[in-house]
């Protein structure tokens, strides 16, 4: 693996749609959106992020509408200080630290 690849790492998000969250493209698309699976990328080195691509879907599964960009087409953006983004960055920085609540949520279940 070259040294590029490991500066940025790739990793998909599900976001529920709760309180008009996509209210703009459901108007847009004339459809309801229940949730959308997006594709980000992780700059680790310049501290910044992009969705490189994204389903939407209703509450069937079925799809809504999708997309992916080129690499030319993305804009990246600055990672934002005390954010979610910040949070989600820190956590794809670090893996072990992901790993490492994913073995406590594990843990709370079987108490």
């Amino acid at each position: 693996m070259d040294k590029c690849s490991l500066m940025k790492k790739a990793y998909w998000m599900k976001t529920i749609n709760h309180d008009g969250l996509y209210k703009n493209e459901e108007t847009i698309l004339k459809k309801k959106i229940a949730y959308c699976n997006n594709q980000w990328i992780a700059d680790i080195t310049k501290k910044s992020l992009v969705v490189k691509s994204g389903t939407s879907y209703d509450e069937n599964g079925n799809v809504v509408s999708s997309y992916t960009f080129k690499d030319y087409e993305l804009t990246w953006n600055p990672v934002v200080p005390d954010s979610k983004g910040e949070f989600w960055f820190e956590l794809i920085k670090r893996p072990r630290y992901l790993k490492r609540m994913y073995k406590e949520q594990l843990m709370q279940q079987n108490y």
